[in-house]
């Protein structure tokens, strides 16, 4: 997405729930060959204190362009092993007209 952008954001969170979405607009980018809309949304339910199951999907297209449009899906797992330490994984679906793709992540993350 390029240009000039409109951005709209919504959290909602309401222990164990989370949700947010993000939506972004480009206005006066017709001629160029990038996106024009992204929109995104994910959901976080903390299942107990240290794991929580997650699901993320955007969508993004070119509305001058009716093959650039993508779909993508991403449930996932984290499990908090310690205050520093948190592993997770999941299942990512990327779905555009020419081209589909499945990856599985899946990462350690420490945080200070």
């Amino acid at each position: 997405i390029s240009g000039n952008l409109v951005n709209a954001a919504l959290i909602y969170t309401n222990d164990p729930l989370s949700i947010s979405a993000d939506a972004v607009f480009a206005v006066g980018g017709d001629e160029d060959e990038a996106n024009e809309l992204y929109t995104a949304a994910n959901v976080t339910y903390q299942i107990t204190e240290p794991l929580s199951v997650n699901l993320y999907g955007y969508f993004t297209t070119d509305f001058d362009n009716d093959d650039s449009w993508c779909v993508g899906v991403n449930p996932s797992v984290d499990y908090q092993l310690t205050e520093h330490n948190t592993i997770g994984g999941g299942v990512f679906v990327n779905v555009m007209k020419s081209l589909k793709s499945i990856s599985f992540p899946v990462y350690w993350k420490y945080a200070f």
